[in-house]
């Protein structure tokens, strides 16, 4: 066994037995134990997938379905994934026969979902999109990829 120096406010008995477990029994290995490391903090550019970001009537009558970007669009799976999950989920809402119930004063050709991102789009984003906006089309919606200045 190996010896151990117990920590003041600790036990012989209780230094010997955290020792010959591999542990210490410091006050700040305690907290440790009390408050694991969490994992880096990342957070997904495209969130949300079944709900509008914003939804907005035009002056002239048309829609506007905006998908906000909460951070650089990437070219991951995940993030691929997760954007083409949300055009079509925006497509199939937009053509919904009780979305069209909702509003049914929309001209045709009106109808626009726009990516809205605060930083950079990925090359492999770039064609993703490019490739669902022939999809959205023959849904009657413009796609359009906006970059905002701030």
């Amino acid at each position: 066994m190996v010896a151990s120096r117990a920590p003041a406010g600790v036990g012989a008995r209780d230094a010997d037995r955290a020792a010959s477990c591999g542990r210490s029994t410091s006050p700040l290995d305690d907290w440790q134990r009390q408050r694991p490391m969490s994992e880096p903090s990342f957070e997904a550019p495209i969130q949300n997938l079944g709900v509008f970001d914003i939804l907005g009537v035009r002056h002239d009558g048309g829609i506007d379905a905006v998908i906000v970007a909460a951070t650089p669009i990437d070219g991951q799976p995940e993030t691929l994934r997760a954007l083409a999950v949300i055009i079509r989920n925006y497509v199939e809402e937009l053509s919904s026969e009780s979305f069209l119930l909702k509003h049914p004063r929309v001209p045709t050709g009106r109808v626009r979902i726009i990516l809205k991102c605060h930083s950079s789009v990925d090359a492999a984003a770039h064609g993703l999109v490019s490739s669902l906006s022939k999809e959205v089309e023959a849904a009657g919606i413009l796609l359009e990829v906006e970059r905002v200045v701030v």
